[in-house]
């Protein structure tokens, strides 16, 4: 299963042998993949992959979940708001290609998206699908996560491009703190308290460490998913395509996401015109209310 598509360099930020509740929920859904994809035995009993298809399967019932979506927006609308259409949308392009709007893929997806169901083939093919950037935010987001948009994103996507960071180097001491750029301080700021993907050629990688070289020279390394070594690698500062995406542990959405992510595995949300039941139920509690 291909590391690069995004699952992989996730779960190096996510780190479910750390974190207890990343680790339950994965579990859980990998125990219901289990009962339900006996085809799937092989790739199940790997670990590195068993996780990844686990993700893989969180991720496409999220992106048609009412309710999910509902708590996002509740959360934080800027970051979510329309994050689900574009999700699907961008699914059925990358997925299908050209054929977008034909084929066994483009059906199992029509039919996932009314009734919730994943067939065996859907789930791998979407599995190795490079992801989108408001796919990972999606599914980092699922446990826990709040993406930490860089105020000066070029793209809207809140990304910080590595070569702008790289515009005018920090020294260990000098510049100060006040003459650095802006998008070298929001790297600064932010580096120990966010896990840090960067995507470059549609290759997502988990950025390990900021060092110092030759007394004055800060330089990134990653943590390329498809070597399972753990060698590190420097990122190119000059790469004009490369973009950080920061996130960040936040236990008020973990705790939320935690107890939506279990609904979302004791039953996918049926669709009733257009929308969720159970995202109807919490509109007519909100009526009665």
């Amino acid at each position: 299963m291909r590391g690069a598509c995004g699952l992989a360099s996730a779960l190096m930020i996510l780190k479910p042998g750390a974190d207890s509740n990343c680790k339950v929920l994965l579990d859980e859904t990998s125990e219901l993949l289990d009962r339900e994809y006996t085809g799937l035995k092989p790739s199940l009993n790997r670990v590195g992959t068993r996780y990844q298809l686990a993700c893989a399967y969180l991720l496409l019932q999220a992106a048609r979940s009412e309710t999910i979506q509902e708590a996002l927006v509740k959360y934080d609308a800027a970051l979510y708001e329309d994050i689900q259409p574009v999700i699907l949308y961008e699914m059925r392009v990358r997925m299908c290609g050209k054929r977008a709007g034909s084929g066994p893929i483009a059906d199992m997806l029509d039919v996932f998206i009314e009734t919730g169901k994943v067939p065996a083939r859907l789930l791998e093919s979407y599995a190795t699908t490079v992801k989108s950037n408001v796919e990972v935010k999606l599914l980092m987001a699922l446990f826990g996560y709040k993406t930490v948009a860089f105020p000066g994103s070029e793209d809207g996507t809140g990304a910080l491009t590595v070569a702008k960071a790289s515009g005018k180097r920090w020294t260990k001491g000098c510049p100060a703190a006040r003459d650095r750029s802006a998008d070298e301080a929001f790297l600064m700021d932010n580096f120990d308290t966010c896990g840090i993907l960067v995507l470059k050629d549609a290759h997502w990688s988990a950025v390990k460490s900021l060092t110092i070289e030759d007394g004055h020279e800060w330089s990134l390394h990653f943590l390329d998913p498809g070597i399972p070594r753990g060698q590190e690698f420097r990122l190119d500062p000059w790469n004009p395509r490369a973009r950080l995406y920061f996130f960040k542990k936040d236990p008020g959405l973990q705790s939320k996401m935690a107890r939506l992510v279990r609904g979302l595995l004791e039953r996918p949300e049926p669709a009733e015109k257009g929308v969720t039941k159970p995202a109807l139920e919490e509109k007519e509690k909100e009526k009665g209310g």
